[in-house]
């Protein structure tokens, strides 16, 4: 018993590790990826400086390109966003037809089937 007590605490710990080791590696992943995507000035861009003055204007003309294009995209979302809403709608409607012309077609089905079965004449055999 005290053995299988063992096992298991060995077998959690391994798996603790386990997990430790996966989210440090997802928060190191996590992080290039922010330092990726953040707004950075390169080297060129500060060569290429010409009448800036300093680093931080040449970092701040940067984020404004970065929020212009995201801008941009949100732009071009709200637009997507805004088109399949009046597609929905437009296909609600669609469906809401169909489904009224179904069920007058089912009725009109309905209502020929009772009156074939008031006129049938039954065969009765002796």
């Amino acid at each position: 018993m005290p053995e299988q007590q063992s096992e298991l605490e060995r077998i959690r710990d391994e798996r603790r590790r386990e997990l430790f080791r996966q989210s440090l590696d997802d928060a190191v992943a996590e992080s290039c990826s922010e330092i990726g995507d953040s707004t950075t000035a390169t080297l060129g861009s500060v060569g290429n400086m010409g009448e800036r003055d300093d680093f931080l204007s040449v970092v701040k003309e940067k984020e404004k390109e970065d929020k212009a294009a995201r801008d941009k995209e949100l732009k071009a979302l709200e637009v997507k966003i805004k088109a399949l809403e009046e597609k929905w709608l437009t296909n609600s409607e669609e469906m809401q037809a169909l489904k009224n012309k179904y069920d007058e077609l089912n009725s009109k089905v309905d209502a020929l089937e009772r009156e074939l079965r008031g006129q049938s004449i039954y065969v009765v055999r002796i």
